[in-house]
Parts: C-alpha cells; structure tokens; sequence
C-alpha cells in the first residue's frame, strides 16, 4: 500500500526524477504498484517508458494490460503498433481486446497498422481494420474490406459488414456484390440481413439503378427483395429509375411481387407518388390479383373515379366476415375515392 501510495504521490511531482522513479516501478512484483505506475506514466505521456509498456502489454495481467495500452496510444509512438497487433491475436478478452483496438486507432499510423491486415489471425484482421477506419487519417480502403464481405471467417464477414454501411461511397463498388447476392438463393434470415446492409447505400446512384432494375424484372426472390429495400429506403425525393421500376412491378402477374411493390410504392413522398398511382389503380382494378393486394392498391391510390362494379366491390368488403386489413384498406379507399 505505501508503494503504491508512493507511485500516485510522485504522480503529482512534476519534474524528470519523479519520471524516473515512476518508470522504475513499471518493474515491481506487486500488481498494485504496477498498475499505479502505468497510469502515472499514461497520465504523463513519458515516452521514456515505451520499452517497458511494451512488455507490459505483451505479456501481463488483463487490467495491467489495459492500462498499458492506453498509455501507449497516449504517448503515440508508431514503434509500439506491432505488439499491441501481437497482442490482439494471443487474447480473446473483450475488454482488453478493446483497448489494444482503441491504442492503434489513437497512434494514428495506418501505415504501420495496415501490416496487420496481412495476419493469419482473423482477430489481428479484425483490430487492424477497425483501426484503420476510425483513425483520424483513416487508412481504410474499400479493397480492404468488400472481398471480406464473403469471408468465411464470420468475425471478419461481421467487421467487413459494419465497416462497409458506415462508407456509402462504395456503393458503386458494391453494386456487382449485391446484383448476385440479390439473384442467389439464402435463408430468410440471411436475405433479411443483406437487404439492411444494401439499403445503407440506398442514397448511392449505382445501387439505386440496380434496386430499379431488379424490381421491374428478373427472379421473383430479387425483385421483392429489391422492393423491400425500396420500402424501408426510399430517398425524397425518389430517383426517376424507381418510378419506372415500380410501376414494372406493380404491374407484375407475380402475387409475392406485387405485395411487395405496392408498400414500396406507398413509401414515396406525395409528389413522387404520384407518378405511380395510375399503375396502383390498375392494379386495384385488375380481377385476377389476389383481393388484399388490390384493397391496398386502391387505398393507396387515392382520389380515384369508382365505377358501379368497383364501388360494389369496395363495398363487399367491408363487410365484418373479411379480414380486418381488408376492410380497413376498403374504407381508406371508398373515404379518398371521387364519386
């Protein structure tokens, strides 16, 4: 206890033989003062004490280890990013883990990072990308993480992930990626979470284009999930290629097509909206669609002109034996509709 007294009263001492006394306790047996030294040099940024922060790092107790991290990224001496990537590959400790992460991004030397890029360890990868993204002077390439998003290490796939939606720039990049991920076959919970990821580059011309042409053509699988995606992420106002592609699909004999054009078509802004309501209320009036794709269509249409037979269909089903969603969206419809 006195020791370790001692370490945070020559902590308040400002002159080198303080430094010195701290630094030398960087060696004590005991944790306490150990780990009483490490903050007193990290609260100093002595950069004479790198050579023992380093051991420190590569080889001590977790907490100790912590701490000797922060140190190094305080003092930011570029020497100490190989034992701190070193480091990173011989823990699976979230905690430390982070703390080796947030020295490197601290030290702020992509160059010296980006050797860890070339790793066989997946957990070394994974700090050095992380890095690399949020370093000040950001060393982050998109070649460096799109081949990742395929990894089948699944702790690089995650971090590639995570990376790539922060940088809508590579939408352009990614659009080739997502055409074939778009077209390949995935369980539902896969597809679900590839439709999240290409809707954070939702706002990149590249990928609008390609979500326009999957939604007027192509396999059902893509087209709805291109639609889905244009629900969730309709930019205001919407691209002219949506338009097109979502009057194509609206117009679909496909049902898993068309119940998934009519909410994307509803998710556009009331001008844009516009250019798609003659396409909704054909659909509304074509008999062959399934009845609860034509009730929503002709909700979301809106204004229309109901010719008897139309009314009357409207009307039937309003009745209390129909499916609530049904007779809600009948209402919405006969509400709006011009008679």
């Amino acid at each position: 206890v006195l020791r370790r007294n001692a370490e945070w009263a020559l902590t308040r001492v400002e002159c080198e033989e303080a430094r010195a006394a701290v630094r030398q306790a960087l060696g004590q047996a005991h944790d306490s003062v150990r780990h009483a030294a490490v903050h007193s040099v990290s609260l100093h940024r002595d950069a004479k004490a790198l050579p023992k922060l380093l051991e420190i790092v590569a080889s001590d107790r977790p907490a100790i280890q912590r701490a000797a991290a922060e140190a190094l990224g305080r003092i930011g001496d570029g020497s100490a990013v190989p034992t701190l990537l070193e480091a990173v590959g011989k823990t699976d400790d979230p905690a430390l883990t982070h703390s080796l992460t947030y020295a490197l991004i601290e030290i702020d030397d992509p160059v010296a990072v980006r050797v860890g890029l070339k790793s066989a360890s997946a957990r070394v990868r994974r700090a050095a990308l992380i890095a690399l993204d949020q370093m000040r002077t950001s060393g982050i390439e998109s070649g460096d993480v799109i081949p990742l998003l395929s990894s089948a290490e699944p702790l690089l796939q995650e971090t590639a992930n995570w990376i790539a939606v922060r940088h809508a720039e590579w939408g352009g990049q990614l659009a080739g990626r997502f055409r074939a991920l778009l077209n390949r076959s995935m369980p539902d919970e896969k597809r679900a979470a590839m439709e999240e990821q290409l809707g954070a580059f939702a706002s990149d011309a590249a990928i609008q284009d390609l979500l326009a042409k999957q939604a007027a053509s192509g396999a059902t699988r893509a087209r709805v999930s291109a639609l889905h995606v244009m629900a969730k992420h309709a930019p205001k106002p919407a691209p002219g290629a949506w338009k097109s592609g979502l009057g194509a699909a609206l117009s679909a004999r496909n049902a898993e097509v068309l119940r998934a054009a009519v909410p994307a078509a509803r998710a556009l802004d009331e001008e844009d909206a516009d250019a798609v309501r003659p396409a909704l209320a054909a659909l509304g009036r074509t008999s062959s669609a399934p009845d609860d794709v034509r009730l929503v269509a002709l909700a979301a249409a809106a204004g229309q002109m109901l010719e008897p037979a139309l009314f009357d269909y409207l009307s039937g089903h309003l009745d209390t034996a129909n499916p609530v969603a049904d007779r809600a969206n009948a209402a919405r419809a006969l509400a709006s509709a011009q008679l």
